[in-house]
Formats: structure tokens, sequence, C-alpha cells
């Protein structure tokens, strides 16, 4: 959902001219937001329940500051998908087998930093 968002915004901040009729250009954007969303889709090759539910969105972009909207950074977006795919799994399978085996973390730990200290004694 963050790398839509980022594109998303990316894409709207994209559309606005630079200087004049920012407002004008931004209503014409808010009116057709079903078009950017297929564009957006279209150009990132996301699926339609990739993108975010229309109504909350269109509440978002009405309130939101268009001016903060940030060209889209591919170097964040390769480091994005790189966690996504290697890094959030293993990190879930780590913990998966904590949870199944809590006494070998509890010897890697101690194998790794030696017994534990109390502060109070």
């Amino acid at each position: 959902m963050v790398k839509v968002h980022a594109c998303m915004t990316s894409h709207l901040q994209g559309k606005l001219p630079w200087a004049f009729g920012r407002e004008e250009k931004k209503q014409e954007i808010l009116e057709d937001l079903g078009q950017e969303f297929f564009e957006v889709r279209t150009k990132f090759n996301y699926a339609a329940g990739d993108m975010p539910e229309y109504q909350a969105y269109l509440k978002y972009l009405k309130q939101a500051n268009w001016d903060n909207f940030k060209p889209l950074n591919e170097k964040m977006m390769a480091s994005a998908d790189q966690a996504l795919s290697d890094e959030i799994p293993a990190l879930i399978a780590r913990a998966r087998y904590i949870s199944e085996h809590p006494e070998e973390e509890v010897k890697q730990v101690e194998a790794d930093e030696g017994p534990k200290q109390s502060k109070w004694f």
C-alpha cells in the first residue's frame, strides 16, 4: 500500500502545472480520479485490488497539501521491493521459529552475548 501511495502521489504531482492553475488542475484531476487510478495501475502494473479504496483516497486527496507530494524515488522503491521480497519474509520465518522454539532462542542469545546480567545485582 505504501508503494501504491508513493506512485499515486508522484503521478498526481507530475500532472500539476508548475506555477499557475494548480488548484483548477487539482479539481480536474479529482473529478476524474478513476482515470488516474487506471493510469497508475497500468504504468506500475498494479492489480485493481492493490489500489486504495476510492472514496477514502478521494477524501484524503481533497484535504492533502499536494505541494508536499514528491517525485518517485526509484532507489527507495527498489529498497522497498527488496524488503518486501527478502527481508520481511525472513523476519516472519524467524519470528515463527522463535515462537515454536523459545528455549533455543535463549540459548542462541546467551551464546552470542553471554548470560544476561541483572542491572540490579
